[in-house]
């Protein structure tokens, strides 16, 4: 009982955009539990908004400002300190990316801070830097500024930044506006990897030591289209166009801005955002549900997907049952994954097998296949492995506790997911419970990972970074974890970046480490061509059966419009938002 949604996919190789109809991931459906949401599905609107192919309209006289609402108000402005999608929409604006991978032709093009690169070793890289650039502080962009944000990567339990896209690199100035890239180790596909690295002013990144210096960063001063001109706590932050902005002429993405300002307001219910956009307060919504749309009609939204995947890292490093293969499985198998996208999310979008997507090198339609719901064999491996915490005749104190830990409104219908999920784990003999956490917990429970590379290069290894956060860890919330996050589905189409940021002992989100496996894992990343292919499908394989990320579905999203609000391109399957394309018209 589903109906079809206007949600693009890039799929196989060629990865063609295409709707995507209502959800067919194989296999008949069990009935959820009794209290899980149920509710009759609705038809989205199927049209969008779109300018015209050539459109290139000036700005609407007396109408350059525009009023954008989130979800949330940012954790912090500086975005080094946060994977927040709430405050990424915001940051996308003020930082500028250093790397691009073009939606339409999967290439890797031009941005406003670099013109153009090339291999000059297997592990080494040349890059031209785009004239001009500065920061919104003064400072400017150079190859000094690049060793700066580089050297970040390097900083213990940081997880944000290049390093979980790329792999460690190190930079060399040549001159002002060359710089030598070094990888760790073979890179070839070091430019795509950049896709996600921005870079804010090295100001204030030259002393970085720590995470606790990082912490102490309050300023967000990027080199992108707007810039931070006012922040009224609890209400508004007020960007404003940045003069000294300079555009990529070759891609249309890092365009001049065409408004002067935006405002970003942040409403925690989705109904009050909607209303917003209904009544024209706003100009553009970020994250509502089915139910918005519909109300709102199809000129006042636009739909897409998001290249995300929403999925769980599990913990293997703290929790003594959750390091057992057996009881991980039985986790993927007690959760009926296609009837919760059946129920709350009206058959919109896909269920998962693995943290990649179609199209991904090293993906395959048996890795990526949705993993089978079935409440007995879950029960009948923790039977095997002596688990009986979840029974009718456990104890009621039963210290085998597992805790789905999530954020409030991370994604549509993000707590009657949760929600769900615990349900279908209770009903197969799980003591399961959800935990709804606050921001700074959710971070704190966040780097109960492994860590990275220490400071100047030091290599801090699995054990070292384990015992470095054991007092929050091992003691603390993040013992027993099964915690939310967002998986990056398609950003560099290549499963050597999932390796990278969440199955290596030294990554700063990671919480695996097979030691066994690290030569494998780390020799696959240096292949290229179908070697690179077979040896990526075959991590991808051990993934799905190991279970040590539990994917369960593509995100998508639905942003409301004012319908004069132009300059949207396509649905994307980038995080971009591009603002500085936005522009009014008749």
């Amino acid at each position: 009982m589903t109906f079809s949604i206007l949600v693009r996919y890039w799929l196989c190789s060629t990865l063609v955009i295409s709707l995507v109809a209502a959800i067919a991931c194989g296999g008949t459906s069990s009935p959820a539990p009794s209290s899980a949401p149920k509710e009759q599905a609705k038809a989205l609107p199927t049209a969008v908004p779109q300018p015209a192919a050539k459109a290139k309209a000036a700005p609407q006289e007396g109408k350059t400002k525009a009023l954008a609402v989130i979800a949330s108000e940012p954790e912090t402005l500086f975005y080094m300190l946060t994977a927040d999608a709430h405050t990424g929409q915001f940051s996308d604006t003020i930082n500028a990316y250093i790397g691009h991978l073009d939606k339409n032709t999967l290439e890797v093009s031009p941005t406003s801070l670099v013109v153009s690169w090339k291999q000059t070793a297997p592990d080494a890289w040349e890059y031209k830097l785009r004239p001009g650039v500065t920061f919104h502080d003064g400072e400017k962009w150079n190859s000094d500024a690049w060793e700066v944000y580089a050297k970040i990567t390097g900083v213990p339990d940081y997880g944000q930044g290049s390093f979980a896209h790329t792999g460690p690199y190190h930079v060399e100035p040549i001159d002002d506006l060359t710089a030598l890239i070094q990888c760790h180790e073979p890179c070839p596909l070091f430019p795509r990897g950049l896709n996600l690295s921005k870079t804010s002013s090295p100001g204030p990144l030259r002393e970085i030591e720590s995470i606790d210096q990082l912490n102490e960063i309050t300023d967000n001063f990027g080199a992108g289209p707007f810039m931070i001109n006012e922040y009224n706590r609890g209400q508004n932050i007020i960007a404003t166009k940045f003069n000294g902005f300079v555009p990529a002429p070759e891609t249309p993405e890092y365009a001049e801005p065409k408004l002067s300002e935006i405002e970003w307001q942040w409403r925690g219910e989705t109904t009050v955002r909607a209303a917003m956009i209904e009544t024209g307060e706003a100009d553009w919504a970020f994250l509502l549900t089915l139910e918005d749309a519909e109300q709102l009609g199809p000129d006042r939204i636009v739909t897409g997907g998001t290249a995300e995947i929403a999925q769980f890292r599990i913990d293997t490093i703290w929790d003594p049952w959750l390091k057992i293969k057996e009881m991980r499985q039985a986790v993927v198998h007690s959760i009926d994954c296609q009837e919760i996208v059946a129920s709350l999310y009206q058959g919109a979008t896909t269920c998962r097998g693995n943290h990649g997507a179609p199209g991904v090198l090293g993906i395959t339609p048996e890795n990526i296949a949705p993993y089978e719901y079935n409440k007995d064999k879950a029960r009948k491996l923790l039977e095997e492995i002596g688990y009986i915490c979840g029974l009718s005749n456990s104890r009621d104190d039963c210290e085998a506790e597992i805790n789905v830990a999530s954020r409030s409104a991370r994604i549509a219908r993000n707590d009657e997911f949760i929600e769900s999920m615990v349900l279908y784990m209770t009903e197969a003999g799980i003591n399961a419970k959800v935990q709804f956490v606050e921001t700074s917990i959710r971070t704190a429970m966040g780097r109960c990972g492994l860590g990275i590379e220490g400071a100047g290069g030091t290599q801090v290894g699995w054990k070292g970074a384990t015992e470095a956060v054991a007092p929050i860890c091992k003691d603390g919330a993040g013992v027993g974890q099964i915690l939310d996050g967002i998986g990056f589905g398609y950003e560099i189409m290549d499963y050597a970046k999932m390796v990278n940021r969440h199955m290596l002992c030294e990554s700063g989100r990671s919480t695996v480490c097979v030691p066994e496996k690290e030569e494998e894992w780390a020799n696959a990343r240096t292949l290229d061509g179908d070697a690179r292919r077979e040896a990526l499908e075959a991590i991808a394989d051990w993934q799905r059966e190991h279970v040590y990320i539990l994917p369960m579905f593509d995100l998508f999203a639905i942003y409301g419009v004012n319908p004069k609000l132009r300059g949207f391109e396509e649905p994307r399957f980038d995080k971009h938002t591009f603002a500085n394309l936005w522009y009014f018209a008749d």
